[in-house]
């Protein structure tokens, strides 16, 4: 049942915001199946996961500050304009890109390259950032991500958009979190005008923010305001 229209197959689902309702109906999900809860970071739950599920940082001995980037499992992309394949080859050229310019301009942040769980073998992530400085870790992807998203500055998504960015605002509404889609791939573009995330859509404006961050110069605008939709 991996996705949501694998998810048909069930009896009954549920979503956290009224925006995963819309892509899963969009997805094929019949609407009397699917119904929506407020998400468990928000309200007085939140309280309760810090002190229940999220485990204390590692210890990172380093005065640098840190980078985390969110790896997706897909191995291929598709163009939003024309659903035109993005091969493998492309797919990891875009990302080498996206890691390599951040690097360039942040040359003294330590950067995490977090895989997705889903990610059987580390070989080919590996081998796609293997050109890189010794700055640049890719970590296991058994790891749980909380660890690296509290120990982090700045934490990054690239396409497919992870979900994980929209748990990171709801336990670090004061954290620099990015979207990145340089390429206009599908489902890249799934943060845009969404409030605490900053979506970046062009290399010359991810220059201008990573800019701003090397001068300390970016400051959050928004700060994420969601209120819990109840049960529909």
């Amino acid at each position: 049942w991996m996705g949501c229209s694998g998810r048909r197959e069930a009896d009954y689902q549920a979503v956290f915001s009224k925006r995963d309702y819309d892509i899963h109906i969009k997805d094929g999900v019949p609407a009397e199946k699917l119904y929506i809860l407020s998400h468990p970071l928000l309200g007085k739950a939140k309280e309760f996961f810090k002190k229940t599920f999220f485990k204390p940082a590692p210890k990172f001995k380093s005065k640098r500050k840190i980078i985390t980037f969110i790896l997706p499992v897909e191995e291929i992309g598709f163009k939003r304009v024309d659903s035109s394949l993005i091969p493998k080859e492309e797919t990891q050229k875009i990302r080498r890109e996206i890691v390599s310019l951040t690097n360039k301009i942040l040359p003294n942040w330590k950067i995490f390259l977090k895989p997705h769980p889903d990610i059987q073998d580390l070989t080919e992530t590996k081998k796609t950032f293997q050109f890189l400085p010794n700055s640049i870790e890719i970590t296991q992807q058994s790891d749980p991500v909380d660890r690296y998203l509290e120990i982090s500055d700045v934490i990054i998504g690239i396409p497919p958009a992870s979900t994980t960015l929209f748990t990171a605002v709801l336990q670090y509404s004061d954290k620099l979190i990015i979207s990145v889609d340089l390429y206009q791939e599908m489902q890249g573009d799934i943060y845009k005008d969404f409030d605490g995330i900053e979506y970046i859509d062009s290399r010359e404006k991810l220059i201008r923010v990573l800019e701003k961050i090397k001068e300390d110069r970016y400051k959050k605008e928004n700060k994420i305001k969601l209120e819990p939709e109840g049960f529909y």
